[in-house]
C-alpha cells in the first residue's frame, strides 16, 4: 500500500457536521440501523480518527494538529457582524449525546442559510477537549447570499 495522495489527506480533515471531530461514533438516535453522524469509512471508529491515522503514513512524527473549526458570520459588515456557532437542522435528535457548542442547543442555536431546501453548509462541530488547539474560520452566512463566504484581512 502506498502513501496517500495530499488531496485524499485534506479531505477528510476537515469537519462537515456537528460531531465532524467527534472520536467516538454519533449516530441519528432511533434510527434503523443505526445512521451514523461521524462515520462514512471502514478505517476507523470515526471518520476524524481514520484521518489522524492517514495524516501519520507521510508524516509519522507528527505530535500535534490544528483543527480549523467553522463558526458563521451574520452580516458582511464587520461592525455589524456575529460570529457564532450554527446546526444545518434545529430538529435533530442524536446519540450518545447531543450536540451543544458554547452554551447553545441545536434547539436553541440559529441556522445555517439553505439553498433549494439543503443546508449551504454543515454545522459548527462541537469540541469536547479544551487542549485542542483551533483556529476559528469564519463563514459569512446571510439571508440574502446562497453560499457562505469566508472574511479575508483585504475585506
Amino acid at each position: 500500500m502506498g502513501q496517500p495522495h495530499p488531496a485524499d489527506l485534506g479531505r477528510g480533515l476537515s469537519s462537515r457536521n456537528g460531531f465532524g471531530f467527534d472520536i467516538q461514533r454519533v449516530q441519528q438516535a432511533g434510527s434503523a440501523g443505526g445512521v451514523a453522524e461521524n462515520r462514512h469509512t471502514l478505517l476507523a471508529g470515526s471518520d476524524f480518527l481514520a484521518s489522524l491515522d492517514r495524516l501519520e503514513l507521510p508524516a509519522p512524527n507528527v505530535k500535534s494538529v490544528m483543527l480549523v473549526v467553522p463558526r458563521f458570520g451574520t452580516d458582511l459588515r464587520c461592525g455589524h457582524c456575529q460570529i457564532r456557532p450554527m446546526v444545518d437542522t434545529g430538529s435533530k435528535t442524536t446519540a450518545p449525546y447531543e450536540w451543544t457548542v458554547s452554551g447553545l442547543s441545536r434547539a436553541t442555536a440559529p441556522l445555517v442559510s439553505f439553498v433549494d431546501g439543503s443546508a449551504s453548509a454543515g454545522g459548527t462541530p462541537r469540541m469536547r477537549r479544551s487542549r485542542v488547539a483551533s483556529l476559528i474560520n469564519a463563514h459569512i452566512v446571510c439571508p440574502w447570499l446562497h453560499w457562505p463566504r469566508k472574511r479575508t484581512g483585504a475585506d
